[in-house]
């Protein structure tokens, strides 16, 4: 399990380049990532933002472009359905008839297990770890070309 965290830590500092080693750790160790941190990393991932901005500045953006909803605090979890919307409204992934209908964290978190993002056998109401946050951030990027 160590060399995993190694290789995906390794992996996210090229694919997020200067972001800091504490932040990193804190997102690799969390069982549970908050919706700031959440905002944050798909932010910095899309390169929409420098890793200097604040989490809570990505936070009010991701609200005010209504990809997720209103939080009661910051520092709630997130869920993998939720997740996985943010991550394609961030990316500008396409989705399906389904997701194009009715886009929306349901449809949002089936297209991305299509996609191959997120394993099948994960809850969509599950919180999201460090680890697999870093991990559907990195592939986002990735098929957006945004790893280059």
């Amino acid at each position: 399990m160590k060399k995993f965290l190694v290789v995906v830590y390794v992996i996210v500092l090229y694919q997020l380049f200067a972001q800091s080693a504490v932040f990193l750790d804190e997102i690799l160790s969390s069982k549970q990532i908050t919706f700031s941190q959440a905002a944050y990393l798909v932010f910095v991932g899309n390169g929409e933002y420098q890793d200097t901005v604040q989490q809570k500045v990505a936070l009010e953006e991701a609200l005010k472009r209504k990809w997720i909803k209103q939080t009661g605090n910051p520092d709630n979890p997130i869920t993998v359905a939720q997740f996985a919307y943010l991550v394609m409204k961030a990316f500008g992934i396409n989705g399906g008839l389904m997701y194009t209908l009715f886009p929306g964290p349901r449809y949002g978190f089936r297209e991305l297990v299509y996609k191959g993002l997120i394993p099948r056998t994960i809850d969509p109401q599950a919180y999201v770890d460090g680890a697999l946050a870093l991990r559907i951030v990195r592939i986002a990027a990735e098929l957006k070309g945004l790893d280059k």
